[in-house]
């Protein structure tokens, strides 16, 4: 296992863009190792090139425990451990009336928004 000693860990889901990428450059400013996780892994990686600390992108779905236990197995594996998380993964609907929103869609929406809250 691959530990970096001395640095806060912090883990950023929708991390990939956004508020999400945004939060990661702070923590980087702050002096935070990130686990950059985001659905979207080039985009994770794409953020993670912006940081100046040692850090990883992890894909995540934080829809799917599985997915989500594997987030946080990987930040432990390579940092020894996780200091902070924020939880920054989040969708909107394609339509912003929700009368015109299709019941998938809107399920989708609920889904990652509501399991993105308390993921980690």
């Amino acid at each position: 296992m691959a530990t970096i000693r001395g640095k806060p860990v912090a883990l950023v889901t929708g991390g990939g863009s956004g508020i999400g990428r945004a939060t990661a450059v702070r923590f980087d400013e702050l002096g935070h190792s990130c686990v950059v996780a985001d659905i979207n892994e080039p985009s994770a990686k794409e953020t993670l090139r912006m940081l100046q600390t040692p850090g990883i992108a992890v894909h995540v779905d934080v829809t799917m425990a599985t997915s989500v236990e594997a987030m946080v197995t990987a930040a432990v594996q390579h940092f020894g451990r996780i200091d902070c998380a924020f939880n920054s993964a989040g969708v909107e609907p394609i339509d912003e009336r929700i009368v015109n929103t299709p019941e998938e869609e809107f399920d989708r929406v609920m889904g990652v928004n509501s399991w993105a809250c308390g993921c980690v």
